[in-house]
Protein backbone atom coordinates (compact mmCIF):
# COMPACT_ATOMS: atom_id res chain seq x y z
CA UNK A 1 0.00 0.00 0.00
CA UNK A 2 1.41 3.36 -0.95
CA UNK A 3 1.96 5.85 1.83
CA UNK A 4 1.56 8.80 -0.53
CA UNK A 5 -1.84 10.38 -1.17
CA UNK A 6 -3.93 8.11 -3.34
CA UNK A 7 -5.96 9.19 -6.33
CA UNK A 8 -9.67 8.32 -6.52
CA UNK A 9 -8.79 5.34 -8.68
CA UNK A 10 -6.54 3.76 -6.06
CA UNK A 11 -7.59 3.44 -2.44
CA UNK A 12 -9.35 1.73 0.68
CA UNK A 13 -12.61 0.12 1.84
CA UNK A 14 -14.43 -2.04 4.49
CA UNK A 15 -16.67 -5.22 4.39
CA UNK A 16 -19.64 -6.64 2.41
CA UNK A 17 -21.98 -9.15 0.86
CA UNK A 18 -21.77 -12.49 -0.82
CA UNK A 19 -19.20 -12.63 -3.52
CA UNK A 20 -16.41 -10.71 -5.19
CA UNK A 21 -13.62 -8.22 -5.16
CA UNK A 22 -10.82 -7.32 -7.49
CA UNK A 23 -8.84 -4.43 -8.93
CA UNK A 24 -10.78 -2.20 -6.61
CA UNK A 25 -9.93 1.13 -5.39
CA UNK A 26 -11.22 2.96 -2.51
CA UNK A 27 -10.35 6.48 -2.91
CA UNK A 28 -8.03 7.66 -0.38
CA UNK A 29 -7.03 11.22 -0.92
CA UNK A 30 -4.90 12.36 1.93
CA UNK A 31 -6.61 15.15 3.72
CA UNK A 32 -5.66 17.22 6.68
CA UNK A 33 -7.89 18.68 9.32
CA UNK A 34 -9.67 17.27 12.26
CA UNK A 35 -8.62 17.16 15.83
CA UNK A 36 -8.06 14.23 18.12
CA UNK A 37 -5.64 11.35 17.80
CA UNK A 38 -2.98 11.97 15.12
CA UNK A 39 -3.02 8.29 14.20
CA UNK A 40 -0.32 6.70 16.36
CA UNK A 41 -0.44 2.92 16.14
CA UNK A 42 -2.29 1.26 19.03
CA UNK A 43 0.26 -1.54 19.06
CA UNK A 44 3.55 -1.54 20.96
CA UNK A 45 6.75 -0.99 19.02
CA UNK A 46 9.18 -3.82 18.47
CA UNK A 47 12.47 -2.05 18.10
CA UNK A 48 12.93 -0.77 14.56
CA UNK A 49 9.30 -1.52 13.74
CA UNK A 50 10.07 -4.18 11.15
CA UNK A 51 9.03 -7.79 11.35
CA UNK A 52 12.22 -9.61 12.36
CA UNK A 53 10.80 -13.11 11.98
CA UNK A 54 13.12 -13.91 9.07
CA UNK A 55 10.22 -14.86 6.79
CA UNK A 56 11.20 -14.10 3.16
CA UNK A 57 9.36 -11.28 1.37
CA UNK A 58 6.21 -12.21 -0.52
CA UNK A 59 7.76 -10.93 -3.73
CA UNK A 60 10.04 -13.97 -3.69
CA UNK A 61 7.03 -16.24 -4.26
CA UNK A 62 4.52 -14.08 -6.14
CA UNK A 63 2.88 -15.50 -9.23
CA UNK A 64 3.81 -13.87 -12.53
CA UNK A 65 1.30 -12.76 -15.14
CA UNK A 66 1.91 -13.94 -18.70
CA UNK A 67 1.44 -10.37 -19.96
CA UNK A 68 0.57 -6.91 -18.72
CA UNK A 69 -2.81 -7.27 -20.43
CA UNK A 70 -3.80 -10.34 -18.42
CA UNK A 71 -6.35 -9.60 -15.68
CA UNK A 72 -5.22 -12.46 -13.44
CA UNK A 73 -8.70 -13.92 -13.02
CA UNK A 74 -8.03 -17.00 -15.17
CA UNK A 75 -5.51 -19.81 -14.77
CA UNK A 76 -4.06 -19.06 -18.19
CA UNK A 77 -3.29 -15.48 -17.10
CA UNK A 78 -0.48 -16.78 -14.87
CA UNK A 79 2.83 -18.47 -15.59
CA UNK A 80 2.10 -21.95 -14.26
CA UNK A 81 5.59 -22.53 -12.85
CA UNK A 82 5.15 -19.47 -10.59
CA UNK A 83 1.80 -20.69 -9.24
CA UNK A 84 2.66 -24.07 -7.81
CA UNK A 85 0.94 -24.92 -4.52
CA UNK A 86 4.25 -24.70 -2.64
CA UNK A 87 5.10 -21.24 -3.98
CA UNK A 88 1.53 -20.08 -3.42
CA UNK A 89 1.57 -21.25 0.22
CA UNK A 90 4.88 -19.48 0.80
CA UNK A 91 3.43 -16.31 -0.70
CA UNK A 92 0.39 -16.55 1.59
CA UNK A 93 2.51 -16.88 4.72
CA UNK A 94 4.71 -13.94 3.72
CA UNK A 95 1.89 -11.58 2.69
CA UNK A 96 -0.02 -12.20 5.93
CA UNK A 97 3.05 -11.59 8.10
CA UNK A 98 3.84 -8.45 6.11
CA UNK A 99 0.39 -6.90 6.04
CA UNK A 100 -1.78 -8.13 8.90
CA UNK A 101 -2.73 -5.55 11.52
CA UNK A 102 -2.05 -8.10 14.28
CA UNK A 103 1.03 -9.56 12.61
CA UNK A 104 2.66 -10.31 15.98
CA UNK A 105 -0.17 -12.70 16.80
CA UNK A 106 -0.19 -14.52 13.46
CA UNK A 107 1.19 -18.05 13.94
CA UNK A 108 4.20 -19.09 11.89
CA UNK A 109 3.19 -22.22 10.00
CA UNK A 110 5.81 -23.78 7.76
CA UNK A 111 4.23 -23.65 4.27
CA UNK A 112 6.53 -26.41 3.02
CA UNK A 113 5.16 -28.85 5.59
CA UNK A 114 1.53 -27.70 5.36
CA UNK A 115 -0.58 -30.06 3.25
CA UNK A 116 -3.74 -28.01 2.77
CA UNK A 117 -4.53 -25.52 0.03
CA UNK A 118 -3.03 -22.00 0.05
CA UNK A 119 -6.53 -20.71 0.87
CA UNK A 120 -6.80 -23.04 3.88
CA UNK A 121 -3.39 -21.82 5.04
CA UNK A 122 -4.60 -18.22 4.80
CA UNK A 123 -7.47 -19.02 7.18
CA UNK A 124 -5.17 -20.96 9.50
CA UNK A 125 -2.94 -17.88 9.76
CA UNK A 126 -5.72 -15.31 10.14
CA UNK A 127 -9.22 -16.13 11.37
CA UNK A 128 -8.28 -19.47 12.90
CA UNK A 129 -4.77 -18.52 13.97
CA UNK A 130 -5.00 -15.08 15.57
CA UNK A 131 -5.96 -15.77 19.21
CA UNK A 132 -9.03 -14.60 21.13
CA UNK A 133 -11.13 -14.20 18.01
CA UNK A 134 -9.49 -10.88 17.16
CA UNK A 135 -9.67 -11.62 13.45
CA UNK A 136 -13.23 -12.51 12.45
CA UNK A 137 -13.02 -10.88 9.06
CA UNK A 138 -10.01 -11.78 6.89
CA UNK A 139 -11.12 -13.71 3.84
CA UNK A 140 -10.12 -15.02 0.42
CA UNK A 141 -12.21 -15.44 -2.73
CA UNK A 142 -11.67 -16.02 -6.43
CA UNK A 143 -10.44 -12.93 -8.23
CA UNK A 144 -13.22 -13.34 -10.79
CA UNK A 145 -15.78 -13.08 -7.98
CA UNK A 146 -14.04 -9.99 -6.67
CA UNK A 147 -14.18 -8.32 -10.06
CA UNK A 148 -17.87 -9.15 -10.52
CA UNK A 149 -19.05 -7.36 -7.41
CA UNK A 150 -16.56 -4.59 -6.88
CA UNK A 151 -15.93 -3.57 -10.46
CA UNK A 152 -18.89 -4.76 -12.49
CA UNK A 153 -21.62 -4.50 -9.84
CA UNK A 154 -22.86 -8.04 -10.43
CA UNK A 155 -24.28 -10.66 -8.11
CA UNK A 156 -24.33 -14.42 -8.64
CA UNK A 157 -26.98 -16.85 -7.46
CA UNK A 158 -30.73 -16.32 -7.11
CA UNK A 159 -30.60 -12.87 -5.46
CA UNK A 160 -32.28 -13.72 -2.16
CA UNK A 161 -30.62 -12.66 1.09
CA UNK A 162 -31.16 -14.53 4.33
CA UNK A 163 -31.13 -14.16 8.12
CA UNK A 164 -31.96 -16.44 11.01
CA UNK A 165 -34.76 -15.09 13.16
CA UNK A 166 -35.01 -15.32 16.94
CA UNK A 167 -36.63 -18.76 16.71
CA UNK A 168 -33.84 -20.32 14.66
CA UNK A 169 -35.72 -20.16 11.35
CA UNK A 170 -33.94 -19.20 8.14
CA UNK A 171 -35.88 -16.30 6.59
CA UNK A 172 -35.59 -14.15 3.47
CA UNK A 173 -34.53 -10.64 4.48
CA UNK A 174 -34.85 -9.06 1.03
CA UNK A 175 -34.64 -9.94 -2.67
CA UNK A 176 -32.52 -8.16 -5.28
CA UNK A 177 -34.54 -6.52 -8.05
CA UNK A 178 -34.01 -8.21 -11.42
CA UNK A 179 -32.60 -11.40 -9.87
CA UNK A 180 -34.02 -14.93 -10.36
CA UNK A 181 -35.77 -14.71 -6.97
CA UNK A 182 -37.51 -11.40 -7.73
CA UNK A 183 -41.28 -11.92 -7.74
CA UNK A 184 -40.91 -15.53 -6.56
CA UNK A 185 -39.66 -15.01 -3.00
CA UNK A 186 -40.47 -12.16 -0.65
CA UNK A 187 -39.21 -10.75 2.64
CA UNK A 188 -40.19 -12.92 5.59
CA UNK A 189 -40.46 -16.21 3.72
CA UNK A 190 -39.05 -19.18 5.65
CA UNK A 191 -36.60 -21.54 3.93
CA UNK A 192 -37.58 -24.99 5.20
CA UNK A 193 -35.26 -27.13 3.07
CA UNK A 194 -32.41 -26.60 0.60
CA UNK A 195 -32.09 -29.17 -2.21
CA UNK A 196 -34.14 -31.60 -0.17
CA UNK A 197 -32.17 -31.24 3.07
CA UNK A 198 -33.99 -29.71 6.03
CA UNK A 199 -32.64 -26.42 7.35
CA UNK A 200 -31.53 -26.58 10.97
CA UNK A 201 -30.35 -23.85 13.34
CA UNK A 202 -27.03 -23.80 11.47
CA UNK A 203 -26.44 -24.27 7.76
CA UNK A 204 -24.20 -27.08 6.59
CA UNK A 205 -21.33 -26.40 4.22
CA UNK A 206 -23.29 -28.08 1.42
CA UNK A 207 -26.28 -25.80 2.04
CA UNK A 208 -24.08 -22.71 2.00
CA UNK A 209 -22.53 -23.85 -1.28
CA UNK A 210 -26.02 -24.37 -2.69
CA UNK A 211 -27.16 -20.86 -1.73
CA UNK A 212 -23.91 -19.18 -2.81
CA UNK A 213 -22.71 -20.94 -5.99
CA UNK A 214 -19.32 -20.61 -7.63
CA UNK A 215 -20.81 -20.34 -11.14
CA UNK A 216 -24.07 -19.61 -12.94
CA UNK A 217 -26.25 -22.32 -14.41
CA UNK A 218 -26.81 -24.68 -11.50
CA UNK A 219 -30.22 -25.42 -10.02
CA UNK A 220 -31.36 -24.58 -6.50
CA UNK A 221 -34.53 -26.15 -5.12
CA UNK A 222 -36.05 -24.64 -2.01
CA UNK A 223 -38.94 -25.71 0.17
CA UNK A 224 -40.49 -22.43 1.23
CA UNK A 225 -43.23 -21.14 3.49
CA UNK A 226 -44.26 -17.65 2.41
CA UNK A 227 -44.85 -16.98 6.11
CA UNK A 228 -43.83 -19.35 8.91
CA UNK A 229 -47.52 -20.18 9.43
CA UNK A 230 -48.30 -20.95 5.78
CA UNK A 231 -48.24 -24.26 3.91
CA UNK A 232 -44.87 -25.02 2.32
CA UNK A 233 -44.29 -25.03 -1.42
CA UNK A 234 -41.35 -26.13 -3.56
CA UNK A 235 -39.74 -23.74 -5.97
CA UNK A 236 -36.70 -24.23 -8.22
CA UNK A 237 -34.29 -21.60 -9.52
CA UNK A 238 -31.40 -21.46 -11.94
CA UNK A 239 -28.39 -19.57 -10.62
CA UNK A 240 -27.57 -16.56 -12.77
CA UNK A 241 -25.52 -13.39 -12.92
CA UNK A 242 -27.62 -10.28 -12.22
CA UNK A 243 -26.99 -6.57 -11.68
CA UNK A 244 -26.85 -5.28 -8.12
CA UNK A 245 -29.00 -2.31 -7.19
CA UNK A 246 -27.87 -1.04 -3.77
CA UNK A 247 -30.64 1.57 -3.47
CA UNK A 248 -33.58 -0.79 -3.02
CA UNK A 249 -35.98 1.98 -2.01
CA UNK A 250 -35.88 5.77 -1.85
CA UNK A 251 -39.15 7.29 -0.69
CA UNK A 252 -40.44 10.49 0.89
CA UNK A 253 -42.65 9.36 3.79
CA UNK A 254 -45.50 11.35 5.36
CA UNK A 255 -44.10 14.17 7.48
CA UNK A 256 -41.50 14.94 4.81
CA UNK A 257 -39.08 12.21 5.93
CA UNK A 258 -36.71 10.67 3.40
CA UNK A 259 -36.27 6.89 3.65
CA UNK A 260 -33.51 4.94 1.86
CA UNK A 261 -32.96 1.19 2.01
CA UNK A 262 -29.29 0.79 1.03
CA UNK A 263 -27.92 -2.73 0.84
CA UNK A 264 -24.22 -2.10 0.24
CA UNK A 265 -21.39 0.32 -0.44
CA UNK A 266 -19.63 -2.19 -2.68
CA UNK A 267 -21.24 -1.58 -6.07
CA UNK A 268 -19.35 1.20 -7.89
CA UNK A 269 -22.41 2.39 -9.81
CA UNK A 270 -24.33 2.49 -6.54
CA UNK A 271 -22.83 5.88 -5.77
CA UNK A 272 -24.77 7.31 -8.73
CA UNK A 273 -28.03 5.77 -7.48
CA UNK A 274 -27.40 7.17 -4.02
CA UNK A 275 -26.59 10.64 -5.37
CA UNK A 276 -29.82 10.66 -7.40
CA UNK A 277 -31.89 9.57 -4.41
CA UNK A 278 -30.49 12.26 -2.13
CA UNK A 279 -30.77 14.89 -4.87
CA UNK A 280 -34.50 14.10 -5.01
CA UNK A 281 -34.68 14.45 -1.22
CA UNK A 282 -32.88 17.79 -1.40
CA UNK A 283 -35.36 18.99 -4.04
CA UNK A 284 -38.23 17.86 -1.80
CA UNK A 285 -36.73 19.74 1.15
CA UNK A 286 -36.98 16.77 3.51
CA UNK A 287 -36.89 17.54 7.22
CA UNK A 288 -35.34 14.26 8.36
CA UNK A 289 -33.62 11.22 6.86
CA UNK A 290 -33.86 7.52 7.73
CA UNK A 291 -31.03 5.35 6.37
CA UNK A 292 -31.95 1.66 6.46
CA UNK A 293 -28.57 -0.08 6.73
CA UNK A 294 -29.80 -3.16 8.57
CA UNK A 295 -28.34 -5.52 5.93
CA UNK A 296 -25.53 -3.31 4.67
CA UNK A 297 -22.26 -5.16 5.22
CA UNK A 298 -20.08 -2.34 3.86
CA UNK A 299 -17.89 -1.98 0.81
CA UNK A 300 -16.06 1.05 -0.53
CA UNK A 301 -15.12 3.42 2.24
CA UNK A 302 -15.21 6.17 -0.39
CA UNK A 303 -18.93 5.64 -1.08
CA UNK A 304 -19.66 5.70 2.65
CA UNK A 305 -17.77 9.00 2.87
CA UNK A 306 -19.78 10.38 -0.08
CA UNK A 307 -22.98 9.57 1.78
CA UNK A 308 -21.50 11.20 4.87
CA UNK A 309 -20.88 14.36 2.86
CA UNK A 310 -24.39 14.36 1.42
CA UNK A 311 -25.85 14.07 4.93
CA UNK A 312 -23.51 16.45 6.78
CA UNK A 313 -22.83 19.08 4.12
CA UNK A 314 -20.44 21.78 5.29
CA UNK A 315 -19.91 20.07 8.66
CA UNK A 316 -17.54 17.65 6.93
CA UNK A 317 -15.64 20.26 4.92
CA UNK A 318 -11.92 19.90 5.58
CA UNK A 319 -12.59 17.23 8.21
CA UNK A 320 -11.58 13.57 8.39
CA UNK A 321 -14.21 10.96 7.58
CA UNK A 322 -11.94 8.16 8.73
CA UNK A 323 -8.28 8.00 9.75
CA UNK A 324 -6.60 4.71 8.83
CA UNK A 325 -4.07 3.42 11.35
CA UNK A 326 -1.80 0.51 10.41
CA UNK A 327 0.52 -1.63 12.53
CA UNK A 328 3.63 -0.02 13.99
CA UNK A 329 5.85 -1.28 11.17
CA UNK A 330 3.56 0.37 8.59
CA UNK A 331 2.88 3.62 10.43
CA UNK A 332 4.16 5.68 7.48
CA UNK A 333 1.10 4.45 5.58
CA UNK A 334 -1.35 5.99 8.05
CA UNK A 335 -3.62 8.33 6.12
CA UNK A 336 -6.98 10.08 6.18
CA UNK A 337 -10.11 9.60 4.08
CA UNK A 338 -11.99 12.89 3.57
CA UNK A 339 -15.69 13.50 3.10
CA UNK A 340 -15.77 13.10 -0.69
CA UNK A 341 -17.95 15.75 -2.34
CA UNK A 342 -18.00 14.34 -5.90
CA UNK A 343 -18.81 11.20 -7.82
CA UNK A 344 -15.77 9.06 -8.53
CA UNK A 345 -14.38 6.29 -10.70
CA UNK A 346 -13.62 3.29 -8.51
CA UNK A 347 -11.25 0.43 -9.30
CA UNK A 348 -12.06 -0.96 -12.72
CA UNK A 349 -15.29 1.03 -12.96
CA UNK A 350 -15.04 4.18 -15.07
CA UNK A 351 -17.87 6.40 -13.92
CA UNK A 352 -19.30 8.49 -16.78
CA UNK A 353 -20.43 10.98 -14.12
CA UNK A 354 -17.09 11.21 -12.29
CA UNK A 355 -16.44 14.71 -11.03
CA UNK A 356 -20.11 15.60 -10.67
CA UNK A 357 -20.70 17.55 -7.44
CA UNK A 358 -22.84 15.69 -4.90
CA UNK A 359 -26.04 17.12 -3.45
CA UNK A 360 -26.11 17.92 0.26
CA UNK A 361 -28.85 17.90 2.87
CA UNK A 362 -26.86 19.59 5.65
CA UNK A 363 -28.70 17.72 8.40
CA UNK A 364 -27.94 18.05 12.10
CA UNK A 365 -29.48 14.62 12.73
CA UNK A 366 -29.97 11.35 10.88
CA UNK A 367 -31.75 8.11 11.82
CA UNK A 368 -29.98 4.83 10.98
CA UNK A 369 -31.64 1.40 11.18
CA UNK A 370 -29.17 -1.34 12.16
CA UNK A 371 -28.71 -5.03 12.93
CA UNK A 372 -25.68 -7.27 13.36
CA UNK A 373 -25.43 -7.20 9.56
CA UNK A 374 -24.71 -3.45 9.58
CA UNK A 375 -20.99 -3.73 9.26
CA UNK A 376 -17.67 -2.13 8.46
CA UNK A 377 -18.17 0.79 6.06
CA UNK A 378 -21.71 1.14 7.44
CA UNK A 379 -20.25 1.53 10.91
CA UNK A 380 -17.67 3.96 9.52
CA UNK A 381 -20.55 6.14 8.28
CA UNK A 382 -22.08 6.25 11.76
CA UNK A 383 -18.73 6.97 13.40
CA UNK A 384 -17.66 9.48 10.75
CA UNK A 385 -20.86 11.52 11.09
CA UNK A 386 -20.62 11.52 14.87
CA UNK A 387 -17.02 12.65 14.55
CA UNK A 388 -18.16 15.94 12.97
CA UNK A 389 -21.07 16.55 15.31
CA UNK A 390 -24.03 15.05 13.44
CA UNK A 391 -26.48 13.39 15.83
CA UNK A 392 -26.92 9.77 14.72
CA UNK A 393 -29.97 8.07 16.24
CA UNK A 394 -29.55 4.30 15.88
CA UNK A 395 -32.64 2.10 15.91
CA UNK A 396 -32.42 -1.71 15.88
CA UNK A 397 -29.81 -4.02 17.34
CA UNK A 398 -26.02 -3.57 17.79
CA UNK A 399 -23.90 -3.39 14.64
CA UNK A 400 -21.40 -6.13 13.78
CA UNK A 401 -18.31 -4.48 15.28
CA UNK A 402 -15.70 -4.21 12.55
CA UNK A 403 -13.44 -1.18 12.96
CA UNK A 404 -10.93 -2.77 10.55
CA UNK A 405 -10.33 -2.71 6.81
CA UNK A 406 -8.41 -4.39 4.01
CA UNK A 407 -6.34 -3.99 0.92
CA UNK A 408 -6.78 -6.59 -1.77
CA UNK A 409 -3.77 -8.75 -2.70
CA UNK A 410 -4.07 -10.93 -5.81
CA UNK A 411 -2.09 -14.05 -6.59
CA UNK A 412 -2.71 -16.93 -8.98
CA UNK A 413 -6.47 -16.29 -9.57
CA UNK A 414 -7.27 -15.58 -5.90
CA UNK A 415 -7.90 -12.32 -4.05
CA UNK A 416 -6.76 -12.20 -0.41
CA UNK A 417 -7.95 -9.77 2.24
CA UNK A 418 -6.08 -9.82 5.56
CA UNK A 419 -7.27 -7.11 7.96
CA UNK A 420 -4.74 -4.29 7.80
CA UNK A 421 -5.89 -1.07 9.40
CA UNK A 422 -8.02 0.31 12.18
CA UNK A 423 -10.38 3.22 11.52
CA UNK A 424 -10.90 6.34 13.66
CA UNK A 425 -13.12 9.33 13.11
CA UNK A 426 -12.26 13.04 13.14
CA UNK A 427 -12.27 13.05 16.95
CA UNK A 428 -9.85 10.13 17.04
CA UNK A 429 -12.60 7.80 18.25
CA UNK A 430 -12.67 4.10 17.37
CA UNK A 431 -15.98 2.28 17.54
CA UNK A 432 -15.86 -0.96 19.56
CA UNK A 433 -15.44 -4.38 18.00
CA UNK A 434 -18.46 -5.46 20.04
CA UNK A 435 -20.57 -3.23 17.79
CA UNK A 436 -22.19 0.18 18.08
CA UNK A 437 -25.07 0.12 20.58
CA UNK A 438 -28.40 1.48 19.29
CA UNK A 439 -30.22 4.43 20.80
CA UNK A 440 -33.45 2.41 20.71
CA UNK A 441 -33.13 -1.38 20.82
CA UNK A 442 -35.66 -3.11 18.57
CA UNK A 443 -35.35 -6.60 17.05
CA UNK A 444 -35.54 -6.89 13.27
CA UNK A 445 -39.11 -7.23 12.05
CA UNK A 446 -39.39 -9.85 9.32
CA UNK A 447 -43.18 -9.79 9.33
CA UNK A 448 -43.60 -6.41 7.62
CA UNK A 449 -42.30 -4.96 4.33
CA UNK A 450 -39.34 -2.61 4.56
CA UNK A 451 -40.15 1.09 4.33
CA UNK A 452 -43.84 0.64 5.08
CA UNK A 453 -46.14 1.38 8.01
CA UNK A 454 -46.08 -1.17 10.79
CA UNK A 455 -42.42 -2.18 10.29
CA UNK A 456 -40.95 -2.09 13.79
CA UNK A 457 -37.60 -0.35 13.20
CA UNK A 458 -39.00 2.36 10.95
CA UNK A 459 -42.00 2.95 13.24
CA UNK A 460 -39.64 3.33 16.18
CA UNK A 461 -37.49 5.88 14.32
CA UNK A 462 -40.57 7.91 13.41
CA UNK A 463 -41.84 7.71 17.01
CA UNK A 464 -38.49 8.98 18.28
CA UNK A 465 -38.67 11.81 15.77
CA UNK A 466 -42.12 12.73 17.06
CA UNK A 467 -41.56 12.30 20.81
CA UNK A 468 -37.80 12.78 21.23
CA UNK A 469 -37.43 9.44 23.01
CA UNK A 470 -37.63 5.71 22.41
CA UNK A 471 -41.16 4.28 22.65
CA UNK A 472 -41.91 1.59 25.25
CA UNK A 473 -40.53 -1.78 24.17
CA UNK A 474 -42.79 -4.61 23.16
CA UNK A 475 -40.78 -7.78 23.76
CA UNK A 476 -42.06 -10.68 21.67
CA UNK A 477 -40.89 -14.04 20.46
CA UNK A 478 -38.50 -12.42 17.99
CA UNK A 479 -36.65 -10.46 20.66
CA UNK A 480 -33.36 -12.23 19.99
CA UNK A 481 -31.25 -10.41 17.47
CA UNK A 482 -31.44 -12.01 14.01
CA UNK A 483 -28.16 -13.48 12.87
CA UNK A 484 -27.06 -13.43 9.29
CA UNK A 485 -25.86 -16.43 7.34
CA UNK A 486 -22.58 -14.58 7.03
CA UNK A 487 -22.16 -14.51 10.79
CA UNK A 488 -22.99 -18.14 11.47
CA UNK A 489 -20.29 -19.84 13.54
CA UNK A 490 -18.56 -23.07 12.73
CA UNK A 491 -17.85 -22.60 9.04
CA UNK A 492 -14.24 -23.43 8.38
CA UNK A 493 -11.64 -22.32 5.93
CA UNK A 494 -12.43 -22.65 2.27
CA UNK A 495 -16.17 -22.20 2.72
CA UNK A 496 -17.84 -19.99 0.16
CA UNK A 497 -18.41 -16.32 0.06
CA UNK A 498 -20.95 -15.58 2.81
CA UNK A 499 -18.24 -15.73 5.47
CA UNK A 500 -16.09 -12.83 4.41
CA UNK A 501 -17.15 -10.61 1.54
CA UNK A 502 -20.45 -9.69 3.16
CA UNK A 503 -18.48 -7.60 5.66
CA UNK A 504 -15.96 -5.32 4.02
CA UNK A 505 -14.08 -2.12 4.27
CA UNK A 506 -11.44 -2.28 1.62
CA UNK A 507 -8.23 -0.66 0.52
CA UNK A 508 -6.72 -1.56 -2.78
CA UNK A 509 -2.97 -1.63 -3.39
Amino acid sequence: MMHLPLSPARSPWRALRGMALAGLALLLAACGGGGGDPGVSPFPSRGGGDDDSGIPPSSNFAGRLVSTNASGALDQDWVASTCTAERHRNWVRSIVHEKHLFYREVPDINPNLYTGTPQDLFYELTRLGVPNGRDRFSFVIRQSAAEATFEQGQGLGIGANYVYDGLGRLRVSYVEAGSPAAGRLARGAQIVAINGTAVGPRLTSAQIEALYPAAAGGTLTLEVRDTPASVSRTVSFTHAVYSLSPVQQATVLPGNVGYVHLTDFSTPSGQNQLADALAAFADAGIADLVLDLRYNGGGYLAIASQLGHMVAGSRGSGRVFERLVYSDKRSRENQSVPFYDRLLSLGGYTNPRAGQVLPTLGLDRVFVLTTGDSCSASESLISGLRGVGVEVVLVGTPTCGKPYGFTQYRNCTYAYFPIEFEGRNDRGERFPDTGIVPTCTVPDDLEAPLGGPGEALLDTALAYRRDGRCPPSEVGVSAQQARSVAALPGVRAGSPAPEGPRRIKLLTP
